[in-house]
């Protein structure tokens, strides 16, 4: 998370052009203190998942997640938001499940933003 603020947010930060981090963070909203301590490491904002499915990580429902990793649902992957003084007007995250017929193709689902400013 350090590598990621001092390579690329502070040094490409522009006063008017919002930044946005997106990914997996390896990091769950419900373990507080990481949580908190990425979302100030980079300055962000997170927001609500809209929509059905609110976890990016689901073993109960994903046959790839059983075999990776703790057996829960959660968030591990982010849209997180600088806005470097540009007021946002919306923004809408909601998760995405690829698959391939009943198969889904990795063991996170996709989360997908939807922004206006």
């Amino acid at each position: 998370m350090d590598e990621i603020y001092n390579e690329l947010l502070s040094q490409y930060k522009v006063e008017g052009i919002p930044q946005f981090i997106c990914g997996d963070m390896n990091t769950e909203e419900e373990i507080n203190e990481r949580y908190c301590k990425m979302l100030n490491c980079f300055g962000a904002e997170n927001g609500e998942i809209s929509g059905v499915e609110k976890y990016t990580y689901d073993v109960d429902n994903n046959e790839i997640a059983k075999y990776c990793g703790p057996k829960n649902k959660t968030t591990y992957d982010y849209i997180l938001v600088r806005d470097n003084g540009v007021k946002i007007k919306s923004v809408k995250r909601f998760v995405d499940i690829f698959k391939k017929g009943k198969k889904n193709l990795s063991d996170h689902y996709g989360i997908v933003c939807e922004l206006s400013f």
